[in-house]
């Protein structure tokens, strides 16, 4: 049951927070691997498909291209996740203006949004004879995504 059965203490608003809390961390984490990752691929030969997937289909490193707009959206949603739990905690006082800057529609707000595109990636590089690095800290994060 948890501090949900029965705790006074472990509202809605509290359950809400946390959540919020968790949820911009996890983003924060997951930037810093992505970010490890991005520096390490530099590779220049991805799969036709892959190639096809990234919005600027010349880029030299198509994987720096590709994840480059994944980090920002990640960081993105650690800054919503940031934005709504202080709107969560407005709603229990007045020291806190509400903040709408961010919305929903910009953010990741399934694991397998992000997921597609991990997979995406892994898919390429293990395509292409780089199954060391698909294996490697890209399957790691994959797997701690998962």
């Amino acid at each position: 049951g948890g501090d949900r059965d029965g705790n006074p203490n472990v509202t809605p608003t509290v359950t809400r927070e946390v959540c919020y809390t968790n949820r911009y961390r996890a983003a924060e984490l997951l930037t810093k691997d992505l970010e490890d990752i991005y520096s390490r691929l530099s590779t220049t030969y991805c799969s036709a498909d892959f190639r096809s997937a990234i919005s600027d289909r010349d880029a030299r490193e198509p994987y720096r291209a590709f994840l480059e707009p994944i980090i920002a959206k990640l960081k993105l949603t650690s800054a919503w996740a940031k934005q709504e739990l202080h709107n969560a905690q407005s709603s229990c006082d007045d020291k806190h203006a509400p903040t709408a800057a961010i919305r929903a529609d910009d953010v990741y707000t399934s694991k397998a949004q992000l997921m597609d595109e991990l997979l995406m990636v892994h898919r390429s590089l293990c395509d292409t004879g780089n199954e060391l690095t698909a294996n490697g800290r890209v399957a790691d994060l994959i797997r701690n995504l998962w």
